[in-house]
């Protein structure tokens, strides 16, 4: 199993390669956003060996033209991803609409707390009707 980490760099690289830029193309182009970044640290990120504070996965979504959700994520792929040392593992998709705001993390995470944060403007049917499937009883557990 993959972890976020590990797809992002992944990402990284093919979104790199699908643009056509060599490593210092896209270091060139992070610091036309004011990154200050060189190809090496460019390399290191894409091999594993230096991590990505969130401002600058941010910046790498930016600057390669995609949402930070499919940096995060992978976007073909089914195969389960890992979240943290515990073994917590989910879908992508799964991943995707945690990410998004769309459905609580289960079994880790509790839903009535968890839409209990989502702004009051933004709390919208759609949202509401999230939160309904998400405090349903499985039938597996209905007598």
């Amino acid at each position: 199993m993959k972890t976020p980490d590990q797809t992002t760099r992944e990402r990284i690289r093919e979104l790199r390669k699908r643009h056509g830029w060599s490593q210092q193309d896209l270091a060139d182009e992070l610091n036309r956003i004011g990154a200050q970044t060189d190809r090496a640290a460019v390399a290191k990120v894409e091999l594993g060996k230096r991590g990505l504070s969130l401002d600058e996965m941010l910046r790498f979504a930016l600057v390669l033209d995609v949402a930070p959700v499919h940096l995060i994520v992978p976007v073909d792929d089914e195969e389960r991803l890992m979240l943290g040392s515990n073994f917590i593992d989910c879908t992508p998709a799964e991943l995707r609409a945690w990410i998004r705001g769309q459905r609580p993390f289960h079994p880790v995470q509790n839903a009535r707390t968890y839409f209990s944060e989502v702004p009051e403007r933004e709390f919208n049917e759609r949202v509401a009707e999230a939160w309904g499937k998400a405090t349903e009883t499985p039938p597996e557990l209905m007598d």
